[in-house]
C-alpha cells in the first residue's frame, strides 16, 4: 500500500493512501462524456473500452508566468507509479493547463500505450480538446494543436474532467515543481516525503 506523506515541522504523518485517491477519482471522473467508452472493433464494431494501457491524473500549478506541471500514473501501484515534474514560463491559464496534458500524451507515447485516459482538473481543457476547438487563447494554440496530434496517435485517447478533490496528488506534485523550479521523472516514492497533499 502506497502513502502520501505529509510535513509538519519536523516530523511527517501519512495522510492518504494513494489508492483511496485512485478510487475516489474513478468515482468523480467524467463529467463530459467520455469519448472512448465505445471503441469500433472489426468484429461487431462496439467494443467497450474495460482496460486502459495507462492511466494519468494531471495538472498545473500557476503563479504570474511561472508554472510547475504534475503528471502522476494512477493505474500502477502507488510507490511505482512514473511522475512528471516540469518547471516552465507561461503566457496564460489555459497553456499551462494543456502543457501536463501534453506531457501525458508523450509519456503513454513512450511507453508504447493504446488506450489512453487522461483525468484534469481544468474544465476548459477538457471540454476544448473533447469538441478539437479553442476560442480566445491563441497564445495556447500550438500546445492545443500538439494534444489534439497526439491524441490522434492512440487508438483510444480520452481526456476527461475530475474535482479538485481527485486531483489534490497531481496538483501538489505541479506545485512542487514551480516553488522548486524541478524539471524530473521518477516514481511516486522517490518524492512521496517532499510533497504534501492539500
Amino acid at each position: 500500500m502506497a502513502h502520501i506523506v505529509k510535513r509538519f515541522g519536523n516530523s511527517w504523518a501519512i495522510i492518504g493512501d494513494l489508492n483511496v485517491i485512485h478510487e475516489e477519482s474513478e468515482k468523480q471522473e467524467g463529467r463530459y462524456v467520455d469519448e472512448c467508452s465505445r471503441v469500433p472493433d472489426a468484429a461487431d464494431n462496439s467494443k467497450e473500452v474495460d482496460h486502459w494501457d495507462m492511466k494519468l491524473v494531471v495538472d498545473a500549478s500557476i503563479l504570474d508566468d511561472s508554472a510547475g506541471l504534475g503528471v502522476v500514473q494512477m493505474d500502477e501501484h502507488g510507490d511505482q507509479a512514473i511522475t512528471i515534474m516540469q518547471a516552465s514560463s507561461v503566457s496564460g491559464v489555459l497553456e499551462a493547463e494543456l502543457l501536463p496534458i501534453r506531457v501525458a500524451l508523450h509519456l503513454a507515447l513512450e511507453e508504447n500505450c493504446s488506450f489512453v485516459k487522461i483525468l484534469s482538473y481544468s474544465a476548459q481543457a477538457v471540454q476544448a480538446l473533447a469538441v478539437g476547438e479553442i476560442s480566445f487563447a491563441w497564445g495556447s494554440y500550438s500546445i492545443f494543436s500538439d494534444c489534439l496530434s497526439l491524441k490522434s496517435l492512440f487508438e483510444c485517447c480520452s481526456v476527461v474532467f475530475i474535482p479538485r478533490s481527485s486531483n489534490s496528488l497531481a496538483n501538489s506534485v505541479a506545485r512542487y515543481a514551480r516553488i522548486n523550479r524541478i524539471n524530473s521523472k521518477c516514481v511516486l516514492r522517490e518524492i512521496a516525503p517532499f510533497v504534501a497533499i492539500s
